[in-house]
């Protein structure tokens, strides 16, 4: 435990050592830097600080996506769980554009699924075994969220119910690797939807 403040101060250095101008539209960057100049970065503990600061290095390359994989999706909610105790209105600006940057980003690893849409995979999912064991609230989410995706309207419906309950529940009925093209798919749909006119009608896919 006593590497711990050295590997920080490291890290810290390492994310701040090149003063690069970020294009504006890199919200999860900004929120980022925000957090780790706020109070909130002071009190968050040891390791979730170090978690903080390779984010902000993952961004700045634009490897987040890697970067999750890498540690794992249980393991980033984890660090959004302390964010939340102690800046709510951080944890979900961190979530919004944590989706949106996945979805930016090019995705090197992903399996090839052919052309899917979100509703196609959320469709496979509801049909298996592990779903149809969930409680009915849990079931009427997911099936809400095949609705959404059908109808161009997952941003408001995934910020309504929260981006920590829809993944955890998706874990839950899915193997990882169905887990990975969901999150491909989530991301990549909310992404196309927020940039999209929603006066020319529903996004497809």
């Amino acid at each position: 435990m006593m590497l711990l403040p050295a590997l920080l101060t490291s890290l810290v250095a390492f994310a701040s050592a090149a003063h690069t101008t970020f294009p504006p539209e890199d919200h999860f960057l900004q929120v980022l830097q925000a957090m780790h100049r706020s109070d909130t970065f002071h009190q968050l503990p040891e390791m979730e600080k170090i978690i903080l600061v390779e984010l902000i290095a993952a961004a700045e390359t634009d490897t987040v996506t890697h970067y999750v994989d890498r540690i794992g999706l249980d393991r980033v909610f984890q660090f959004l769980d302390h964010v939340n105790r102690i800046n709510q209105q951080e944890a979900h600006l961190f979530e919004k554009y944590l989706i949106v940057e996945l979805g930016q980003e090019e995705t090197t690893t992903m399996p090839t699924v052919g052309r899917r849409s979100l509703q196609n995979v959320i469709d496979t999912m509801t049909g298996n075994a592990a779903f149809q064991q969930l409680s009915s609230e849990d079931q009427s989410l997911m099936l809400n969220l095949a609705k959404a995706a059908e109808n161009g309207t997952v941003t408001p419906y995934i910020e309504q119910v929260g981006y920590s309950k829809v993944f955890a529940l998706v874990e839950h009925i899915s193997s990882p690797a169905e887990t990975h093209v969901f999150l491909h798919y989530m991301s990549t749909h909310i992404a196309a939807e927020l940039h999209h006119n929603h006066h020319n009608g529903p996004v497809v896919g």
